[in-house]
């Protein structure tokens, strides 16, 4: 399997700032953690929201936003194509760099799809979403990443023969789903195989060990 090349030269000050929680935040703190860069985590307490939001230094007024020497960097895809760039986990060519963000478009979409069933406050309403969303469009979804995980022939990866930022934002989502739906993960070997891929990469291996136990 091939990693991203080690930098010598991390010359910007990171910092990340989100919740006690992996959510959006987590596929951009595993590219710090992959790529062996400093960053400072910076979790923003629940009760402090607030005051932090009031401040104005959020671009969108929401987070993760990403600190690069003082200067604010919003939206999760925002961040995660610029520290590709950076860190050695972007496609090879124009191609492989389109096809990154077509996964993470398509990943976009997907959770668009699974907003209601967070957003549902009434418990036997969710239960009926989570039930019509395991027979629709949760398999639908996993059969279509199969296909693109498979296309790659001969790889441990989505796209060409190194890890790119696609990877680590596919493995949160399938870690996501393996948690709340295991009973259709379970239907999907190759993902799983994949899954397995990333989890071994030794610095991942370390970070799932250590990283902060959250709800989400």
């Amino acid at each position: 399997m091939s990693l991203p090349s080690p930098h010598l030269h991390h010359s910007h000050h990171y910092e990340l700032w989100y919740f006690n929680a992996r959510g959006r935040a987590e596929p951009i703190r595993m590219m710090f953690v992959v790529s062996g860069t400093e960053y400072e985590d910076h979790r923003v307490k629940r009760e402090d929201w607030t005051a932090v939001k009031a401040t104005g230094d959020l671009p969108f007024g929401q987070m993760p936003v990403l600190f690069v020497d003082g200067i604010p960097i919003a939206q999760t895809n925002a961040i995660m194509r610029y520290l590709a760039k950076k860190l050695d986990l972007s496609g090879r060519n124009d191609y492989e760099n389109a096809q990154c963000l077509m996964y993470a478009e398509g990943i976009g979409d997907f959770m668009m799809k699974m907003r209601p069933i967070f957003m549902e406050q009434d418990a036997e309403e969710k239960k009926k979403k989570i039930v019509e969303a395991q027979k629709t469009f949760i398999p639908e979804f996993l059969t279509t990443y199969t296909k693109f995980y498979v296309a790659n022939e001969n790889s441990a990866w989505f796209i060409g023969s190194k890890m790119t930022w696609a990877d680590i934002i596919i493995y949160n989502t399938l870690e996501s789903l393996d948690e709340q739906h295991p009973e259709v993960m379970s239907q999907f070997p190759k993902l799983n195989t994949f899954m397995t891929n990333f989890q071994t990469v030794p610095k991942i291996a370390e970070w799932l060990k250590n990283r902060p136990k959250t709800d989400f």
